[in-house]
């Protein structure tokens, strides 16, 4: 089980974020066997299980298009 993305290497999706919260909370799993295995430092891991909510991905919208440049 890898937490990379194909297309964007070294992302944890928000489903690896709680298999990891989930892991570590109910089966104490600790910190450094999950970094090992998310293939992320135990940084990065600690530093998701301290958040207090779940990350919500929200979309940008851009500021204009290639066929319309003046849509803002």
């Amino acid at each position: 089980m890898s937490g990379f993305l194909p297309e964007y290497p070294g992302v944890l999706t928000m489903k690896n974020i709680a298999e990891i919260r989930r892991r570590h909370k109910i089966n104490g799993d600790s910190i450094s066997s999950l970094a090992e295995e998310f293939k992320h430092s135990r940084n990065t891991i600690r530093k998701h299980l301290q958040t207090v909510e779940e990350p919500v991905y929200q979309p940008q919208q851009p500021n204009s298009t290639l066929l319309n440049p003046s849509i803002a």
